[in-house]
């Protein structure tokens, strides 16, 4: 077998794993007791096994069930491990050098992690965005350092003044604002400023094909709705799709 695709499928497996992990410590909170608790069923509060936990599979031979009390399984716990599994099969494929690696691994980290809190709280935690925006902005002027650019200087501000301005009059989260400056030094204007309209078109789409929403826009109904997981389809997009930018 060719190294690549092995560390590719190894990865893969990994992100799988690493999915399954998210998924435990935005159940329970905390990345300690992500590390230190064992897992539980929700229902019985059995303690789970080893054969109980595998991602994707486990669930697939238990029918989606708990072993101990038959309970239904969340949906999407399947869903979002072999998500990240793919989304690290596709960082090994894009990265062309270790430090790339590094850097993808840990931008899809962190976008799968605000996509999860965002559905379950409609927030971003600060912790989240700081814990993996620093070694991500450390790796980028550490490959790419930052060469000062007037105009793109000048863009930057009205871009964030923009920002700050939709987040006054309550059309962005304080959390979505904090990430698209963090993208404004980690990808540059550009891909921040097409991040912003793609994730923007996403959402609009869905909102107007889902028949409940639609039902509330035409009541004239105010719809709240998790602005990251847009985003983070965006950024997987834009950012390995190098040649839209």
């Amino acid at each position: 077998m060719d190294d690549s695709l092995f560390i590719s499928i190894y990865l893969t497996i990994v992100g799988m794993v690493v999915g399954s992990y998210y998924l435990a410590f935005i159940s329970r909170g905390s990345f300690k007791q992500s590390v230190a608790g064992r897992s539980r069923c929700a229902s019985c509060k059995r303690q789970l096994r080893t054969k109980d936990l595998v991602p994707v599979l486990s669930f697939l031979l238990l029918k989606g069930r708990c072993r101990y009390c038959a309970h239904n399984l969340p949906r999407h716990f399947p869903l979002v491990e072999a998500g990240t599994g793919g989304l690290f099969f596709l960082a090994s494929i894009h990265a062309e050098s270790l430090s790339e690696l590094f850097m993808s691994i840990l931008l899809v980290s962190l976008l799968v992690l605000i996509t999860l809190t965002d559905i379950q709280s409609f927030r971003i935690p600060n912790r989240i965005l700081l814990l993996f925006s620093i070694p991500l902005l450390l790796l980028r002027f550490m490959n790419h350092p930052y060469s000062f650019q007037g105009f793109s200087f000048t863009i930057g501000l009205v871009l964030l003044f923009i920002l700050l301005y939709a987040y006054q009059k309550g059309q962005l989260g304080g959390g979505d604002v904090k990430l698209f400056v963090v993208f404004m030094v980690l990808l540059g204007i550009q891909s921040t400023l097409l991040i912003i309209m793609i994730s923007s078109m996403v959402a609009l789409l869905y909102t107007v094909t889902r028949r409940s929403v639609w039902a509330n826009f035409l009541e004239q109904k105010r719809i709240k709705l998790p602005f990251a997981p847009f985003i983070s389809i965006a950024t997987i997009i834009v950012y390995f799709s190098p040649n839209l930018v």
